[in-house]
């Protein structure tokens, strides 16, 4: 009998179903997320962080055009693990690219990156006209 049914169970099943036909569509998904990024505001600058762990700065490839951040690169298996079937692999390996669109003008004669224990630092100089202005008060 209809009534009979659990209508959260139902949403469950329907739920996991959909994920399995669509699991061999969700991997290059999951390349699309890699490098996990965070990025803070200070006013005068934006300043992304990339986790880029197991690359060296010669693995990664940074460009700026037309307001648009580009990282690039090729994430390899390290040489200890080649030849090894995976188990389980949640770090992933090969080309990745990632594109931010930017909402404030960059001044790209600013833009300048760093590379320590694994992480990008990338600071974008905001161009004077995306700065915050503090307008004066006149009392009257």
């Amino acid at each position: 009998m209809m009534w009979d049914m659990d209508p959260w169970r139902e949403l469950d099943r329907m739920r996991r179903e959909i994920g399995s036909l669509l699991d061999p569509l969700a991997r290059p998904i999951a390349r699309r997320v890699f490098p996990p990024l965070n990025i803070y505001d200070n006013g005068e600058a934006v300043i992304l962080t990339a986790e880029l762990a197991g690359m060296t700065k010669d693995d990664v490839k940074v460009t700026y055009t037309d307001g648009v951040l580009t990282l690039a690169g090729t994430r390899s298996l390290p040489a200890s693990l080649e030849g090894l079937t995976p188990l389980r692999q949640e770090r992933p390996v090969g080309r990745f690219e990632k594109s931010l669109e930017l909402p404030f003008k960059i001044d790209p004669e600013k833009i300048s990156a760093s590379f320590k224990n694994g992480i990008m630092t990338i600071r974008l100089a905001k161009a004077a006209e995306a700065r915050p202005k503090q307008i004066p008060i006149a009392i009257e």
